[in-house]
C-alpha cells in the first residue's frame, strides 16, 4: 500500500452506477500508485547519484595528491559539505600498546571545537566500539538518550554533539578507523 484514494460528495451513491464508479475509481487509484512509486524510485535514484559523484569528485581531488594528509583532508571537507554537518573526522585505530583511536582529519563549521589529533582509549568511544563491530553505518539521532553511549556523553556535551553516525573504515578486512559525522547545531536523523 503507498496511498489512499478518497472521492467524498454530498449526495449518496446510486446503486446503480456503483461497478461503473468503482471501475473508474480503481484505474485512477492504479495510476496514483504507479505515480507514487515513480516519485520514490526518483528520490533513490537522486540519492545514488549524489553519493557517485561525491565518490568521483573525492577520486579526483585524491588522485592530484600522494600526501595522505591531504587526502584525508578532502575527503572530511568533502563529506562534511555535501552532508551539510557540523564536524566530520576520520579516526585512525591502533591496537598497540592498547587500543587506541586519534583525529587524524578534521572538517569544522566555526564555532565549535576541534577535536583534531586528540587520541583516547577505544573503550571511552561507545559509537566506534559498535561501529567496529559491523560493516554499516550506525547512526545515534540523540546521543543524550542512547544508553550505550551513558559513558560518552561528557564528551558529546563539551564538542556540542547532538546527532552522529559512525562507519568503520577497514584494509583487508582489518578496521583501521573510522569515519565519524557530527551534527551540532540540531538532533538530525
Amino acid at each position: 500500500v503507498l496511498g489512499i484514494l478518497v472521492v467524498a460528495n454530498t449526495e449518496p451513491l446510486d446503486d446503480s452506477s456503483f461497478k461503473v464508479q468503482e471501475s473508474i475509481l480503481k484505474i485512477f487509484a492504479a495510476r496514483a500508485g504507479a505515480e507514487l512509486e515513480r516519485q520514490k524510485a526518483e528520490s533513490a535514484l537522486a540519492k545514488q547519484l549524489q553519493k557517485a559523484l561525491l565518490l568521483k569528485k573525492i577520486t579526483q581531488e585524491i588522485r592530484h595528491s600522494l600526501d595522505l594528509n591531504k587526502i584525508l583532508q578532502t575527503t572530511v571537507d568533502r563529506i562534511g559539505q555535501i552532508f551539510k554537518v557540523s564536524r566530520c573526522q576520520i579516526f585512525s585505530y591502533q591496537t598497540q600498546p592498547i587500543d587506541t583511536i586519534r583525529v587524524v582529519a578534521e572538517y569544522l563549521v566555526p564555532n565549535y571545537s576541534a577535536m583534531l589529533g586528540g587520541e583516547i582509549p577505544l573503550q571511552a568511544a561507545a559509537c566506534l566500539e559498535q561501529a567496529f563491530s559491523q560493516d554499516r553505518a550506525v547512526p545515534f539521532f540523540n546521543v543524550y538518550e542512547e544508553p550505550i553511549l551513558e559513558k560518552s556523553v561528557c564528551v558529546y556535551e563539551q564538542f556540542n554533539v547532538k546527532s552522529l553516525i559512525a562507519v568503520r573504515t577497514s584494509y583487508q578486512g582489518e578496521t583501521n578507523g573510522a569515519i565519524v559525522v557530527h551534527q551540532c547545531d540540531r538532533f538530525r536523523k
